[in-house]
């Protein structure tokens, strides 16, 4: 879909189909929320309701349902729930007053809980406190939550980290919750996993997911999104997230506990827009992202947000993106936020995971299969009949995705240092028998032999520098690589010398073009003659062997059918010879020896390739 710098047209299809249209029953005020949507989850305690008790809010949702209090916006509804969370609070700081953390911290994660939902749907303090209640709803949840937190075996550390790239109406500080696997293989770092929130969900409301970090070594920091909470970075700006996400990742590096090459970032919902971003404007930091419900173009078109409007999104998405009234975001905010209309969807990414559920009323599914579009290939996993998020099957799919980037670049760092010590030997092993062949044979040059070890030597260097800027495929080559090398060298032995070099080292990197697939200008080597191997022709086959065919199969001919039933052998000596096999002994053992050589021309002996080279038939 190209742009040509206008919005496309707006889709009106929605793959959700009627349900785009339908209004939910849990928008028919508070009863019908709690009794559709939340009281289920309540009890048993998963999102919004993680770290919850359902005897803690069937008793808050009794007072609203009582009072028809149905403003999620309003003040009342934030209110009914402080006192259930201020118990809570005490009964913790009782038990903690004698060493009782456990139990404490089951409290106050449960008074954390209330106060959570008691500030939805959003808060915000840009351009000011979008509302003073929820506002203090949020100050008590974090220090609740911290109090918790703060005693974890693997504790929850709040850090002010300096804004550095601020710039116009940024903030000067980033507050961040940071956790630290307790231990580490001696002389390693910590992975690490940036996570970015979203619109009703900050902080403190991560302790699942930064425990399931853990157990996998992983670290974490966690981060507000523009416009939520503390994010300190211009909700109107645009660019304002890409400022703020190389002022964290600066500050981490500097400070040296993670491992810099081994950095994920996973954005939830809200954040999933900026997930999709950072992929892209940050990919040489990045091994890999995960967007899940993410809205990166199709949200922001006005049929969409007026939709919203129906969940009460719309005043909570205005303010979000630096809007002072709902009109102005539905008349500008695709063209301004929308990551087609800005360019930044053509733009090359790292690894990026797109998840969410097909039924998905928050954002559309369109907005995670666009990106495929676009760019750098990408991954999915959407889910049928799920809705935003695509809980509850989600987890099981991101956790084994973020896994195997981050054990892929633990194997590939074990299996180059394998390889490069093993190419170190075949260096010093064929330095010798180079010399043994140049005594025997002094029509292999001398120049080629050296300028085959240093080629090898500076592969070796160049591969592995690539290499440790973790990039997977081109350790897949190497390990191709050598086992074509390994193949060809283990070849040099005695007088049978299967390989007639006749060129230089430029020569040789040319050849080995067909291993690594790319350009042969880029080996750094000198050229000391013309001559070349990359095309041949043989009169006997009438085949050319040209850089395609080299590139899919290596070099290899395809023969005439042979009639084996035949009692001349002299055609099967032929082939033999041809394949460097011998051809001596009974009929049977001939054809067994064929059936099970490859057809590779590389293994002529050399008198045999320059008769083939030079067009000359061989015969039996």
């Amino acid at each position: 879909m190209a742009t040509n710098g206008t919005t496309p047209v707006t889709k009106k299809n929605w793959i959700l189909g009627e349900k785009f249209d339908a209004r939910m029953p849990h928008h028919d005020g508070i009863k019908a929320l709690w009794e559709t949507k939340w009281k289920f989850p309540c009890t048993i305690s998963v999102y919004p309701f993680h770290d919850g008790k359902f005897e803690d809010f069937e008793p808050v949702f009794d007072h609203l349902i009582k009072n028809n209090i149905n403003d999620g916006y309003g003040d009342a509804y934030t209110e009914a729930f402080f006192p259930t969370a201020e118990k809570l609070t005490r009964q913790g700081d009782e038990l903690a007053a004698y060493k009782n953390f456990k139990d404490s911290s089951d409290l106050y994660l449960r008074a954390a809980c209330l106060y959570r939902i008691s500030r939805f749907p959003y808060i915000s303090s840009f351009p000011k406190i979008s509302s003073e209640v929820k506002w203090k709803a949020w100050e008590a949840q974090k220090v609740v939550y911290m109090k918790a937190g703060s005693k974890w075996e693997e504790p929850v550390k709040e850090v002010i980290i300096p804004f550095v790239d601020k710039k116009g109406a940024d903030r000067d500080s980033i507050p961040v919750y940071i956790r630290v696997p307790k231990s580490t293989p001696a002389g390693k770092k910590p992975p690490m996993v940036l996570l970015l929130t979203g619109l009703d969900g900050y902080r403190p409301d991560n302790t699942q997911r930064s425990d399931e970090f853990l157990k996998r070594g992983w670290g974490t920091v966690i981060a507000e999104v523009p416009g939520t909470a503390d994010c300190p970075a211009d909700p109107g700006d645009p660019e304002s997230p890409d400022r703020l996400w190389t002022s964290v990742l600066d500050w981490v590096e500097k400070e040296g506990v993670f491992d810099m090459e081994k950095v994920m970032v996973w954005g939830l919902s809200t954040g999933g827009y900026y997930a999709v971003r950072i992929a892209h404007t940050h990919k040489e930091r990045l091994i890999g992202v995960v967007a899940q419900g993410a809205g990166t173009h199709y949200f922001f078109a006005r049929d969409w947000l007026q939709k919203a409007d129906g969940h009460d999104l719309a005043p909570a998405m205005a303010l979000k993106h630096g809007y002072s009234a709902v009109e102005e975001m539905l008349e500008g905010a695709q063209k301004k936020f929308s990551l087609l209309e800005n360019g930044i969807l053509e733009k090359p990414s790292t690894r990026l995971f797109f998840i969410n559920g097909v039924n998905d009323g928050l954002m559309p599914i369109e907005d995670s299969m666009l990106p495929f579009e676009y760019g750098t290939p990408k991954e999915a996993r959407f889910f049928q009949n799920a809705l935003h998020m695509g809980y509850p099957m989600a987890n099981a799919a991101v956790y084994p995705w973020m896994e195997s980037l981050m054990e892929s670049m633990e194997d590939i760092t074990k299996t180059l240092r394998t390889q490069e010590e093993e190419m170190l030997r075949l260096i010093q092993k064929y330095e010798n028998t180079f010399a043994a062949v140049l005594e025997k044979d002094k029509v292999i040059l001398k120049e080629a032999a050296e300028g085959l070890v240093s080629l090898l030597k500076s592969e070796n260097q160049r591969f592995f520098a690539q290499i440790r800027r973790n990039n997977a495929q081109i350790a897949a080559r190497v390990r191709g690589m050598m086992v074509e090398v390994r193949a060809m060298m283990d070849s040099y032995t005695g007088d049978n010398i299967v390989f007639d070099i006749q060129g230089s080292a430029k020569e040789l990197a040319t050849g080995f073009e067909w291993y690594r697939g790319i350009p042969s200008s880029e080996v750094e080597v000198e050229a000391t003659n013309s001559h070349s191997i990359e095309n041949f022709t043989t009169k006997a086959s009438g085949k050319n062997i040209n850089n395609a065919d080299k590139n899919a199969n290596s070099a290899s001919f395809t023969e005439p059918e042979v009639n084996y039933t035949s009692k001349d052998n002299s055609k099967l000596r032929v082939l033999l010879r041809d394949r460097g096999l011998s051809d001596q002994g009974p009929r049977e053992k001939l054809i067994k020896r064929l059936e099970n050589s490859a057809d590779n021309y590389e293994s002529l002996p050399s008198k045999g390739l320059t008769e083939l080279l030079a067009g000359v038939a061989l015969n039996g």
